[in-house]
């Protein structure tokens, strides 16, 4: 655990080998909670048990209890010390499952570094090898003198302590994600973390997931072209987020993953914010939120500003012919420079708990806090649109 960030950090294999258990679905969650709790150098040892098992995800005391010992039984948690400490086990070592004194030695030996193993003419080198054949050590492919044997690296998720904790007294997003009661939402839920990108993506790159909308141009004023936007679809592909869903045919798989999806929407684990982008391209570069549903204060204060300020610009025979041509009455208006061609409204995934670290704080300043001043100029163009082109603002790209 982190205090500063508050955030965590779990291997994420770990708690997908826990999902996939009998009852993985508390187990894996679990696993969570007292990965939230850890501490120690390698933050591996943790004194929350049972209780905190329970409160944070709303089982009785004796799920609670029963997802202890389920990580227990798998290979994943200690037993508790006298002190009443247990230790989440390794990757490396869990794969290895039950080892020998020797075996065990050996590996105590690789991790300290003091004495590493350096040739295959050293006594232990054969027992290494066994090791690293079970995941428990890795080769190195080192030049000679140089260690050939090291402790596999973690594949580590920085989770928010809120995922955990929740932002306010009662709510419980664990106790959410458990009610979905399908271990793949967990799983799903890892991979969401492990691919979002926010200062470069917006969240989950839209190459994975997005939602498309339809855009109507409105009309023309001055340098600006006001677009109209309605939803379309939501589509995915095939990557880490349906990887969990491979067992059904597709439209069983296709079935299952959305409706998997929708729940942690549902949940409020997930969430989906359209931003104005350059172009349709996976790839193109975000310029604002412009956002339906959803999103933090500030990018629904400037979605309401460029919603009036499109309003405004345009006459009401113009609006209704928008309506008309979208074939609904909500629609969602924005003044863009004309000369941004291909401009196109994305919905973008993101996790609804982020955890505070330098992206996070990159992503805040780069479209949480740019908001305000987009915010200022579409109010300002709600006031005098008959005064836009002396707007100060040369660009709304890249502000």
């Amino acid at each position: 655990m982190t205090s500063r960030g508050n955030f965590f950090t779990v291997d994420r294999r770990c708690v997908e080998a826990a999902s996939r258990h009998k009852d993985g679905l508390n187990i894996g969650a679990a696993y969570l909670v007292l990965a939230r709790y850890a501490s120690g150098a390698n933050h591996s040892s943790t004194k929350a048990g049972m209780t905190a098992i329970h409160a944070k995800l709303g089982l009785s005391r004796g799920r609670a209890d029963a997802a202890l010992k389920g990580l227990e039984n798998i290979g994943l948690l200690t037993a508790p010390s006298r002190a009443g400490t247990r230790k989440l086990v390794p990757w490396g070592e869990h794969r290895a499952g039950n080892l020998t004194e020797r075996q065990r030695s050996v590996l105590a030996r690789v991790k300290r570094k003091r004495e590493p193993i350096l040739s295959g003419a050293d006594p232990e080198y054969g027992i290494a090898y066994a090791l690293s054949r079970k995941g428990a050590l890795a080769l190195t492919n080192a030049s000679a003198g140089k260690p050939k044997f090291r402790t596999p690296e973690p594949e580590l998720l920085f989770l928010p302590n809120s995922l955990v904790d929740g932002f306010r007294e009662g709510d419980a997003p664990l106790a959410r994600l458990r009610q979905i009661g399908d271990p793949r939402a967990l799983q799903m839920l890892l991979a969401a973390y492990h691919a979002t990108d926010l200062p470069e993506k917006g969240g989950i790159p839209r190459s994975m997931i997005r939602r498309t909308f339809r855009r109507f141009e409105v009309g023309k004023l001055g340098s600006f072209t006001v677009w109209g936007f309605v939803p379309a679809t939501d589509k995915a592909e095939c990557t880490a987020l349906t990887g969990p869903f491979t067992e059904s045919d597709k439209d069983e798989r296709s079935r299952e993953f959305w409706a998997t999806w929708n729940a942690l929407c549902a949940a409020r684990l997930i969430e989906v914010v359209s931003y104005l982008c350059e172009n349709e391209s996976p790839e193109a570069q975000p310029i604002h939120a412009l956002a339906f549903n959803g999103g933090t204060e500030e990018e629904r204060r400037l979605t309401d500003a460029a919603h009036r300020a499109g309003s405004r610009m345009m006459s009401p025979a113009q609006i209704e012919r928008a309506a008309r041509s979208l074939k609904t009455s909500r629609v969602l208006f924005c003044p863009v420079r004309s000369h941004v061609l291909g401009v196109q409204l994305v919905g973008i995934a993101r996790p609804v708990h982020r955890a505070n670290t330098r992206k996070t704080a990159a992503w805040t300043r780069m479209y949480i806090h740019e908001a305000a001043r987009h915010t200022t100029i579409f109010e300002q163009l709600a006031k005098k649109p008959d005064a836009i082109d002396t707007s100060p603002v040369a660009s709304m790209v890249n502000q």
